[in-house]
Formats: structure tokens, C-alpha cells, sequence
């Protein structure tokens, strides 16, 4: 009985081991004084649902922020589609949901003032006379 104990203790060992010898710096010094594997594991796999957790949150919080985007009044239509290609930026990198060109491009018309609005709707009308042409 004393052997078995003394096995799975070593086991234990290689593979708390195992485990610290994977992880980054960050997650290695949040969980590295757990007394085994499967507590160590156990810490792991908590971590990782609250960043989990915190990705959802942030990327609800810049969809939010993408919705609510309007052109402001003493804003060109260069910087209000930096600011949107920023965003977007932001959502795609947290790796939920990716933004498609569709939607910026919806997005980026929706959000212009009348002025650049009509320049736009304009355009899009010629061309669609155009392609009824050939």
C-alpha cells in the first residue's frame, strides 16, 4: 500500500510537470502552488472560462459600441470609417464572431450624414442603371 502511494504521488509529479511546463508565464503564475494535477487542472480550466467569460463581455460591449456608431456632424466619411474599421478590428481579433464586409459595408452607409449618404446612394444607383444596360 505504501509503494501505491509513493506512484501516485510520482505520477502526480510528472504530471503537475507536464501540465506547469505548458502553460504561458501568465496562466504558470496564477495556479503553479497547487498542491496536485488535478487541482492545478482544476484552476486551469477556471481560468479559462473566466477569460472566456471576459471575452463575451467585451465583445458584446464593442458590438454595442458598432451598432450605436453614427457619422458625427464635423466628421469626414475617412474618419468615421477608421473609427468603424477599428471596431471591427477589435470584435474580429476577440475571435467569437467575426464582422464580414457585408456588414461594414452596411454599417459604413447606415452611419453617413445626408450629405455623403446621398453621394453614395447616387452612386449605387448609376450603377445598377449601368448593369441594366448590358
Amino acid at each position: 500500500m505504501h509503494s501505491n502511494s509513493a506512484r501516485e504521488r510520482q505520477f502526480d509529479a510528472i504530471a503537475k510537470s507536464t501540465l506547469l511546463s505548458s502553460l504561458c508565464d501568465d496562466v504558470f503564475n496564477g495556479v503553479f502552488a497547487s498542491p496536485n494535477a488535478h487541482e492545478l487542472w482544476k484552476q486551469i480550466v477556471e481560468n479559462h472560462e473566466d477569460l472566456v467569460d471576459v471575452a463575451n463581455q467585451k465583445y458584446h460591449v464593442l458590438a454595442d459600441e458598432l451598432t450605436s456608431s453614427k457619422q458625427l456632424d464635423n466628421e469626414s466619411a475617412l474618419d468615421m470609417f477608421s473609427c468603424l474599421n477599428t471596431l471591427v478590428n477589435e470584435i474580429n481579433n476577440i475571435d467569437l464572431k467575426q464582422v464580414t464586409n457585408g456588414e461594414v459595408n452596411r454599417k459604413i452607409i447606415c452611419c453617413l450624414r445626408k450629405p455623403d449618404y446621398d453621394i453614395i446612394n447616387t452612386v449605387f444607383a448609376q450603377g445598377r442603371l449601368g448593369q441594366q444596360d448590358t
